[in-house]
């Protein structure tokens, strides 16, 4: 999930892994499980790859073009993926580039991370938007003060939606191709993957993918199912 989101894997826990060989011939003939499967069940653990912030966010990104294409964000990006086919992505693709991209971790260089481009000044940030629509009235910077807003306002809302698909699938592909994070079997979820067009280049363009599947639910919805899992 990449509003605020974790790259997970699953690893077996070896002492449990090995309760799944222990099993016994039954009448039949046919292997059945010893009383110690329900345990080798419980083998498998969740471990952590990388974390993203919110303050690094693809999702927030979305929700800031959304604002700006006139739409509203956290609900309506599904059509700026719409308008995306119509446009130009190449007219605007370089002011995403200008402030978000991969950076190589200074601890761990094999690491490579997403990163937003921070200014000092509060309007070149663009998630200053985002995390004030809460706020007080008088805590708000207006959207229109937002540096963003005036580079994108110059171009129409097709090209706009072009270069932000186009820009977040290029991103998605080398973040987890450069960091080795692609698997067999991949895992989905969040606001940023109801994006088939980007669900579909992963499938089809990471090297070792096989199958991808999406959680339906892009909300709250999934935390009940998350919280079984750990």
């Amino acid at each position: 999930d990449f509003a605020a989101g974790k790259v997970v894997t699953v690893a077996a826990v070896p002492a449990l892994a090995a309760a799944k060989r222990t099993r016994r011939k039954g009448r039949s003939g046919i292997d059945v499980p010893e009383e110690n499967e329900a345990e080798a069940a419980r083998g498998e653990e969740l471990h952590t790859l990388d974390v993203t912030s919110m303050f690094d966010s693809v999702g927030f990104l979305w929700a800031f073009v959304t604002a700006v294409l006139g739409f509203k964000p956290f609900r309506h990006e599904g059509k700026v993926t719409g308008l995306a086919a119509r446009g130009q992505a190449e007219r605007t693709l370089p002011i995403f580039e200008s402030i978000m991209g991969l950076q190589q971790d200074s601890v761990d260089q094999s690491r490579w991370r997403i990163r937003t481009h921070w200014h000092d000044s509060e309007v070149h940030n663009f998630q200053l938007y985002l995390s004030g629509l809460e706020g007080a009235p008088s805590d708000k910077l207006r959207l229109q003060d937002f540096t963003l807003f005036k580079e994108l306002s110059q171009h129409s809302r097709e090209d706009v939606a072009a270069g932000l698909q186009f820009f977040t699938e290029r991103l998605m592909l080398d973040y987890l191709a450069r960091n080795g994070f692609a698997r067999p079997l991949l895992c989905l979820s969040g606001g940023v993957f109801a994006n088939v067009r980007l669900n579909m280049r992963l499938r089809m363009d990471l090297t070792g993918v096989q199958r991808v599947f999406v959680y339906p639910s892009m909300g709250d919805g999934g935390l009940c199912c998350g919280a079984a899992a750990l």
